[in-house]
């Protein structure tokens, strides 16, 4: 697991709530919530299936898939870190960790995030890992002890398999090739933001053996229309989406959301052909090849990544 000490800052985000992060282990004029790593877990479940060897001993094993991440936290209420928060204070904290606990119910995107520093890194944005849009799994449970602190155990938890890092990495293609480096343990879903102008578009990874590729093609039946200079196509392999912007690029390599207007492009995808592939730990040579297209801003196309840990 990418955690090792409960001991660390962690931030606790919850937009629906407050547009201030939480600090968690960290002195604070507001008092200190303060983790009880005994209370403490980062876990995954393998969502797994056999069946027995029909008149034979053994079993057939099936496909394993890992879920998404859980976090349990045990938060204690400390005024300092040798004093337990009471009265006054101790209701202000209740009230605020509540809120913030309460605001992750349906979290939507951007809205819900923990994220941790971890032992002996410096205290830099590159430097943090987080669980990205995670949601309440569990209503908080509130609990004391006779002269112990007032405790909060809850779980959040998140749709994807690992943890990431907090940045978030651009790598480009430029020239329609390009290495996408994973520093991480595990494979990761990319995003793919490739540019305008083309009839089809082939991804392709030459690292592994065999290659694996995407192919999207306007020409299939009930697609989108093929990408103009200022069109740029996003493919999400978590999700498995397909989407066009329409005058997305009002400018050489500035992908702009606001200004663009936006098409289902999942008809344009070859089936056949494709897979949404993730990137291994390491590097991968990734390889993109238009059809009926120019090179004017090929060189704009892009993959975006967080480093991935399991």
């Amino acid at each position: 697991m990418p955690l090792a000490d409960w001991s660390v800052p962690f931030l606790l985000t919850s937009a629906d709530y407050s547009a201030t992060k939480l600090d968690i282990n960290t002195q604070t004029a507001n008092g200190l919530y303060l983790l009880r790593p005994e209370g403490c877990s980062l876990v995954n479940q393998v969502r797994s299936s056999k069946e027995f060897v029909p008149q034979e001993d053994g079993a057939i094993l099936h496909r394993r898939f890992a879920a998404g991440m859980e976090m349990t936290l045990a938060i204690q209420l400390w005024e300092t870190h040798d004093k337990i928060a009471c009265d006054d204070l101790l209701q202000e904290m209740l009230d605020t960790l509540m809120g913030y606990l309460y605001g992750l119910l349906n979290a939507g995107d951007n809205e819900g995030r923990i994220q941790w520093l971890p032992d002996g890194f410096s205290s830099t944005a590159s430097n943090y890992r987080m669980l990205d849009d995670i949601r309440l799994a569990s209503y908080p449970v509130e609990s004391q002890q006779p002269g112990s602190p007032y405790e909060i155990t809850v779980t959040v938890d998140c749709e994807l398999p690992y943890a990431l890092d907090l940045t978030e990495v651009s790598q480009s293609l430029t020239g329609g090739s390009g290495t996408i480096t994973n520093y991480g343990n595990r494979p990761l879903y990319p995003v793919w933001k490739i540019a305008g102008p083309f009839v089809a578009v082939t991804i392709t990874n030459t690292t592994p053996t065999p290659d694996q590729q995407f192919v999207w093609d306007s020409t299939l039946p009930g697609s989108v229309t093929a990408l103009d200079n200022d069109d740029y196509l996003e493919i999400d392999t978590f999700h498995n989406t397909v989407t066009k912007f329409k005058n997305g690029l009002p400018s050489a390599c500035v992908f702009n959301t606001a200004v663009a207007t936006l098409f289902n492009g999942a008809a344009g995808i070859d089936m056949l052909n494709s897979e949404f592939f993730l990137i291994a730990p390491g590097a991968n040579a990734i390889t993109v090849s238009y059809i009926s297209g120019n090179t004017t801003n090929n060189n704009c196309s892009l993959a975006l990544i967080n480093s991935s840990f399991a």
